[in-house]
């Protein structure tokens, strides 16, 4: 039973985080110019209160009180792909069918940002002009694929962390109430 509700409950919570960083995305899209770029960071946080919340309901409401860190993680995993696969595709047609000059103003502050660093030569010319040719590529697809992988990549180091701290088990040392 336990594992039929594992990834119920990662979706729930999942769900919430999406509605709620889109949100937010959607007022910063009207507050800054570039919602893409750091201002974006503003709302990513939130996701870490949702795999709490996911891993901690699921100990308590599901498992009795105790869980494994495998279970935790299992958890806290599958809260962190359904958030930033249902968040990246609200983003992505929002980009797509409301504000697509979002995506022309991020690849302007990109290339803009590319030339100040190629000034402070801080890179060879010959790979600063292949990551400027790059990014006149930029699309609502690359950018949410981007931001996906960014917030599953995240989100791993959130969860070995989170499991380690919401893993409980129930020893046949401790008593019973």
């Amino acid at each position: 039973m336990a594992a039929d509700t594992s990834m119920k409950h990662a979706l729930h919570y999942a769900m919430y985080y999406a509605v709620i960083a889109f949100a937010g995305f959607v007022v910063l899209s009207f507050m800054f110019q570039n919602p893409l770029g750091n201002s974006g960071l503003l709302i990513s946080w939130v996701i870490i209160l949702f795999i709490c919340l996911a891993q901690k309901s699921y100990r308590d409401n599901v498992l009795g009180g105790s869980i494994t860190y495998g279970q935790a993680f299992k958890v806290g995993m599958a809260t962190v792909f359904f958030s930033a696969f249902l968040y990246n595709v609200l983003i992505f047609f929002y980009l797509k069918m409301l504000r697509p000059e979002l995506v022309e103003n991020f690849r302007n502050y990109t290339m803009t940002e590319m030339e100040k660093m190629k000034d402070l030569n801080i890179m060879s010319d010959k790979l600063m002009d292949s990551m400027i040719s790059q990014s006149e590529y930029l699309s609502a697809y690359s950018i949410t694929q981007g931001d996906m992988f960014n917030k599953i990549l995240g989100g791993f180091v959130i969860v070995l962390i989170t499991s380690a701290i919401y893993k409980k088990d129930n020893s046949i040392f401790t008593p019973k109430e």
